[in-house]
């Protein structure tokens, strides 16, 4: 396999700069001494260094471009902290003179843990193969540069490194957790790739068959005469003609680090951006994705179909870690009940008085809570506001797509009332914080309960016709909905 670069110009040994002064010292003394004998004898030494020179720049040839080698890395796509084993083979129809070492050329982000990272040849084989171990601490992207190989005359004399065969990449991606789930309710939808959305889309839309409603399915794809002429729901398909303009709104807000190391709500939302930005991949559809953290817009990537960009934008997601909150002095739902009061003081035996130790009181009355001049105030929180912002100068019928919590109910049904016109359609992802807090597993009757109601808030959001659907942890919310099942049971 040929050689991707340029050889560099071979070394000259030590032993090669003493016979060449060898050669020198002869040609001087014939000079002084006016004998032919002497210049013989340099003509000589430096014919001998030139074949020597010549032979050695055709074995490099040799190497470099018929020799036989591959470098694997496996797996392909690994999580932080996982190892990563590069393999290196080099193999010739024969015996390969001159080669001494070979080595991996690792990128700076990798860290060596095991095998060996440069090879000491002693002895001259048809191949020769190399293992070394690496993990990365960071995301992205990673390649590691064709391996090199150094090579030495037989005498010594010259001596070469040069890279060989091809580069071999590796995605890092973060410790995703395993169980997410997508759906209605604790019912799972697939996120299935390869087709638009049943009502959305900037080109052409071609109707398809109608059959039964399945749980899952999106609200907007019920067919109602259908439905009310065979007494049971039905939906019709639908086929896009043409590339769909997507906007991705993905909120990493303080909020969102709530749960365990590796299991955090925007561990959870992550993996659901990654399927849009997948989807849209395998589409062509062109992508753009916004970031958005407590004081506003973090990132804004303008929409495009491109593989460097969908590539870009999953390093993006990858990246991404909860902002840090801006000091408020009140919680939201504190401010909403001072609101309420003439005096501005908190309404006694409300869920969410000062001092209140109950995380679920807390979210419950997130949901149930409404003072006045709540327009106002998340008109001043930063998904409403950038989202907004964004939408009013994008040109066009896009698709958008939003992923946050359930931190702040009020603000994402604004937000989705205030984009929901003129956009090809609304698809609203959000997690539930008390599904992600680990002191919530003492009191399943008070997480099924703000489970309940956090069901209830999505209903409202698809009561604005849009798709919302709950990204939770999976395990969790069976564990939850058998238990309290049987809990129930028994006490009938």
């Amino acid at each position: 396999m040929r050689s991707p670069g340029s050889l560099r110009v071979m070394h000259a040994t030590r032993g090669c700069w003493t016979l060449l002064g060898v050669g020198g010292v002869l040609a001087l003394l014939s000079v002084v001494l006016e004998s032919s004998l002497y210049v013989i004898g340099a003509i000589g030494v430096w014919a001998w260094v030139l074949v020597e020179q010549l032979r050695f720049a055709r074995n490099v040839r040799t190497v470099t471009q018929d020799v036989t080698v591959t470098q694997t890395v496996s797996p392909g796509v690994a999580r932080t902290g996982q190892p990563v084993i590069v393999t290196i083979e080099l193999e010739s129809t024969d015996p390969i003179h001159g080669l001494t070492t070979l080595e991996v050329t690792a990128p700076l982000a990798a860290t060596h843990l095991d095998g060996t990272e440069r090879l000491g040849v002693e002895t001259t084989a048809a191949a020769h193969q190399l293992s070394a171990t690496y993990e990365f601490d960071v995301t992205g992207p990673f390649e590691f540069d064709p391996p090199r190989v150094a090579l030495e005359s037989p005498r010594g004399l010259f001596t070469e490194r040069a890279p060989v065969g091809s580069t071999a990449g590796v995605r890092v991606e973060p410790n995703a957790p395993t169980d997410v789930a997508v759906g209605e309710q604790g019912n799972r939808i697939s996120l299935g790739v390869g087709e638009h959305d049943a009502e959305i889309g900037s080109g052409a839309i071609t109707l398809g068959e109608t059959r039964p409603y399945v749980a899952g399915d999106p609200q907007s794809r019920i067919d109602w005469k259908t439905t009310a002429r065979q007494g049971e729901p039905y939906v019709r398909e639908y086929e896009a003609a043409s590339s769909l303009e997507t906007l991705l709104f993905v909120d990493h807000r303080s909020s969102t680090s709530v749960g365990a190391d590796g299991r955090r709500a925007l561990d959870y939302l992550r993996s659901v951006g990654l399927w849009v930005v997948d989807n849209a991949a395998t589409l062509g559809d062109p992508l753009g994705c916004y970031t958005i953290g407590d004081d506003g817009l973090t990132g804004r990537t303008q929409p495009t179909a491109e593989t460097a960009h969908y590539e870009y934008l999953r390093t993006t997601l990858h990246d991404l870690e909860p902002t840090q909150e801006r000091a408020r002095g009140l919680a939201s739902v504190e401010v909403r009940e001072m609101q309420s009061r003439p005096d501005g003081q908190p309404q006694p035996g409300g869920h969410s008085q000062l001092g209140s130790d109950s995380a679920f009181e807390r979210t419950l009355s997130a949901y149930t809570t409404h003072g006045r001049g709540y327009v106002e105030r998340v008109t001043e929180q930063s998904l409403f506001r950038s989202i907004q912002s964004t939408v009013s100068r994008t040109p066009g019928n896009p698709w958008i797509v939003v992923l946050t919590t359930d931190t702040d109910p009020t603000e994402v049904l604004e937000t989705v009332r205030g984009i929901r016109q003129g956009v090809a359609h609304v698809t609203v992802f959000v997690a539930p914080t008390a599904l992600f807090e680990t002191d919530s597993l003492g009191d399943l009757d008070a997480l099924y309960d703000s489970y309940q109601a956090f069901e209830g808030f999505r209903t409202k959001l698809v009561s604005e016709h849009v798709d919302a659907y709950e990204v939770v942890p999976g395990e969790r919310v069976d564990a939850l909905l058998a238990r309290t099942a049987a809990q129930r049971e028994v006490s009938r």
